[in-house]
């Protein structure tokens, strides 16, 4: 068995040597690959180290399937580039629905709204077409996908949007839309060179998780920037 609680390892030089903190339930051996590895120095954070693991568990409890699509990303890379951006995509949208309330108006003023429009139907509009829409409905209030993305990204402060790529930032929320979308309903992803394409917009996604989460857990601005590029 390998431990559950795992705090971190730094190495010989602690001043300058990474640390990890593993994910529980995987064995430490495999360890983070690529892009993932060694992403913090331990000396950036050295005073607030043990408040950021704390978070680290308590993140994982909290906000478990979030937890599994960034580390799923950390320890097994090898998924196909669709797999990996829609999961991280979800992970994204789960992340916003935790943390924002992600709705235009109260349930009590929608539920007026989405009489109103159901009334509004034509008479004899085909049976199937009518509780098509009604379904519809039923999700009417909520923020769209690009929407929650577009709010995450506000969550950034600009000092930190400005040292990691806000230009380049602020292009996700379109393109990681356009391309959920297409991936989900098997379509083209609306690039001319998608392979390369996706491969790209797929690290700028996980790099996005990656920022938002070190922010949950406490890791201060001026480290993740210098941490993050996009």
């Amino acid at each position: 068995m390998h431990p559950v609680e795992l705090l971190g390892q730094t190495g010989s030089q602690e001043d300058k040597a990474p640390f990890i903190i593993f994910a529980p339930g995987w064995d430490p051996r495999a360890g983070p690959t690529g892009a993932w590895k060694h992403i913090i120095f331990y000396h950036l954070i050295e005073g607030s180290f043990a408040p950021i693991v704390q978070n680290w568990f308590a993140f994982a409890d909290a906000y478990r399937p979030v937890w599994t699509a960034l580390v799923d990303g950390i320890y097994y890379p090898g998924q196909f580039l669709e797999s990996q951006l829609l999961g991280t995509v979800q992970a994204l949208e789960g992340l916003h629905r935790r943390d924002f309330e992600g709705v235009y108006i109260s349930s009590e003023d929608f539920e007026e709204v989405r009489k109103a429009v159901v009334g509004a139907i034509p008479q004899g509009t085909d049976p199937a077409l009518r509780q098509a829409l009604k379904e519809k409905l039923t999700w009417g209030n909520e923020f769209s996908l690009r929407k929650r993305l577009r709010q995450l990204l506000a969550s950034i402060p600009q000092s930190l949007a400005d040292a990691v790529g806000r230009k380049k930032i602020q292009q996700l929320p379109d393109e990681l839309t356009e391309t959920r979308n297409a991936l989900a309903h098997c379509v083209d992803p609306p690039k001319q060179a998608p392979d390369m394409w996706l491969f790209h917009l797929t690290m700028q996604s996980r790099l996005l998780l990656k920022l938002l989460v070190l922010r949950k857990i406490g890791v201060p601005d001026d480290v993740i920037a210098k941490a993050i590029t996009f």
